[in-house]
């Protein structure tokens, strides 16, 4: 923040941000780490995510791997993504 209270839309420009959620583990005052990943993916799924808000706000793609081949793929996407 380097003391500033206001952000203006230079700055925005210069240095956008975004807030991309990938897991959930607080609901509602309650820890919730213990639940199924299927099931903290429904919890943030249901926060609606408009597409409007994407730049600034999202929830992270998501896909099962389920073999090392698929997670080899995967992490080869990503970082041909940029990631």
């Amino acid at each position: 923040r380097l003391g500033r209270k206001t952000v203006d839309a230079a700055l925005l420009a210069e240095v956008p941000v975004a807030f991309v959620a990938y897991d959930c583990i607080a609901w509602d005052g309650a820890l919730v780490v213990e639940e199924p990943w299927a099931t903290r993916r429904a919890r943030l799924l249901s926060l609606g995510w408009p597409a409007e808000a994407a730049a600034h706000a999202r929830l992270a793609p998501a896909r099962e791997a389920t073999t090392a081949d698929e997670v080899e793929r995967a992490f080869a996407a990503a970082r041909a993504a940029g990631n």
